[in-house]
């Protein structure tokens, strides 16, 4: 897989789910870093310029990262570090998680808080983005496959992680 070391290094170092950083990178770029949205959004894991901002900020990295952004392992890094972040903030939610990326942390925690969706895969037709729901569908889609098929990399990576 391209990018295999960078993302596999990026989850071990933020916390985040591997396959779902390679679902991400599926779904937002199909693993082609040089991926530029309407919006302004760059890179591998198509990241605005709002959110490397917020991310620079937040994970104090290096303000040269802002600048970096399209290089793939930085990238990476901060949208892994992102997605990591995110998943805290809904509670290991991975299906809200996914959504926020796409729709806004601050737009998921409203549907959530007022009932218009429950936060689960069963009810993805309650959210109410078009886009977003076909977005979760789509991540999930991928992170279920990419489990399946490279899971033996995460267990031998683990295998060779220092006890602690």
């Amino acid at each position: 897989m391209d990018y295999e070391e960078q993302i596999l290094y990026s989850s071990d170092a933020t916390g985040a789910d591997p396959f779902l950083v390679m679902a991400v990178i599926r779904v937002e770029s199909k693993f082609n870093p040089d991926v530029e949205s309407h919006a302004g959004a760059q890179g591998l894991m198509q990241l605005t310029p709002n959110t490397v901002d917020w991310v620079v900020e937040r994970g104090r990295f290096s303000p040269a990262f802002k600048e970096s952004v399209r290089d793939p392992a930085i990238n990476i890094h901060m949208g892994s570090w992102y997605l990591s972040g995110l998943m805290k903030e809904f509670q290991g939610n991975q299906v809200a998680t996914i959504a926020a990326y796409n729709a806004g942390p601050g737009n998921v925690q409203k549907w959530l808080k007022e009932g218009r969706w429950d936060g689960t895969r069963r009810n993805l037709n309650q959210i109410p983005y078009g886009e977003t729901r076909h977005y979760v569908q789509r991540v999930m889609f991928f992170h279920d496959k990419y489990r399946s098929l490279y899971s033996h990399l995460v267990k031998k990576r683990e295998t060779y992680t220092l006890p602690q």
